[in-house]
């Protein structure tokens, strides 16, 4: 099918889209950059058959990223991620790093006694050469030094740049801050974090009929037990699938905050409805739709049995009528929770007055 009409603009859908465009192109650059120094002769065939040769980091493969891991990358190419450091602008870059593929007969130097990676260090098997850092940190000092120019030249400090979500083997998911090494279970209390003035983004017709069928799910449902009764439908089932990816690739604050933003939601305003953002981060295609791209590349949907094609991703656009409603129950709850407070109060003075 054609790609659909542009979906309506905004500056929420314009804010998240150039972030998610930076961050793919920091991850794209990089692997530009390890094909170029790893091809043994010029041309874009040597460099797509360097790409070939490449492969996964062992330690991707057995333990999860975690912050001595990210800290060690960092540190192997002059960032300081430690609580001590200042290089927190960096920490996307880094983390691309601590996920890059080596070349190829280049493994880790040291290995624990379960078999784990113990440092990020790497040794040639054919020529012995042991490198402290990635193996082709070298031939990358120069484009990585023009990398920290722009992030420094672009720097406006945020007070997300040191928190991660993450998760251990085990499956247990966590945010962790860096600067302090403190962990947090649930998501945590960032003090900085300003409320989003944005006006709500609007959505495509086919996008809109999702939203509204998400807002009106659970309509039967008390406003008491609703984020429990959709938490139990939406985030249990996918938990165990956005641990899996986050146990290799950490999440950055900054992206949670802005696909919140994306939904509806506020991070510093509703911290109780964060579990939705790992929801929209892991989005499952729901039957009879299809992926397509167009000749760019751009990703949009279709659904040949309804005669649908839209930009939006399904679930992401009926996780937003979800968000509606989220928010209108948390709001009657409270106002509930007022009216009680107020009514215990009067019959309270009222209790004085007669003894008096």
């Amino acid at each position: 099918p054609r790609p659909p009409p542009p979906p309506p603009a905004g500056e929420r859908r314009r804010a998240w889209e150039s972030y998610t465009r930076r961050r793919q192109h920091d991850a794209q650059s990089l692997v530009g950059m390890l094909a170029r120094a790893a091809r043994h002769e010029p041309g874009q065939w040597a460099e797509i058959k360097s790409i070939a040769l490449l492969h996964p980091h062992p330690r991707i493969l057995t333990s999860p990223i975690d912050a001595k891991w990210i800290v060690a990358v960092g540190r192997s190419i002059g960032f300081d991620l430690s609580p001590t450091g200042d290089d927190f602008h960096m920490l996307p870059f880094v983390l691309e790093l601590a996920r890059a593929p080596l070349p190829p007969q280049w493994q880790p130097a040291e290995l624990g006694q379960d078999g784990g990676v113990e440092s990020y260090r790497h040794i040639n098997q054919l020529s012995g050469a042991v490198v402290n850092g990635h193996p082709l940190k070298q031939e990358l000092a120069q484009r990585i030094c023009g990398v920290a120019a722009i992030a420094r030249r672009g720097r406006h400090p945020k007070a997300t740049d040191s928190y991660l979500q993450m998760a251990s083997i085990d499956g247990s998911i966590f945010f962790l801050d860096l600067r302090t090494s403190v962990r947090h279970e649930a998501f945590p209390p960032i003090s900085g974090l300003a409320a989003c003035v944005l006006p709500l983004r609007k959505l495509e017709i086919s996008a809109e009929r999702l939203a509204y069928a998400g807002e009106h799910c659970w309509d039967n449902t008390p406003p008491e037990l609703l984020i429990a009764e959709v938490k139990r439908a939406l985030w249990y089932p996918r938990r165990a699938e956005r641990a899996a990816n986050l146990v290799h690739a950490p999440c950055s604050m900054e992206t949670i905050v802005l696909m919140a933003n994306y939904l509806g939601l506020d991070a510093c305003l509703n911290p109780e409805l964060m579990w939705l953002v790992d929801c929209a981060l892991t989005p499952l295609l729901p039957p009879g739709w299809t992926c397509c791209e167009n000749a760019t590349g751009a990703t949009y949907y279709t659904h040949a049995a309804a005669g649908v094609t839209q930009w939006e991703h399904p679930q992401t656009a009926f996780l937003t009528g979800v968000a509606r409603s989220l928010l209108t129950a948390a709001k009657e709850v409270k106002a509930r929770a007022k009216a009680r407070e107020v009514k215990a109060k009067a019959e309270a003075r009222l209790r004085r007055s007669k003894k008096s």
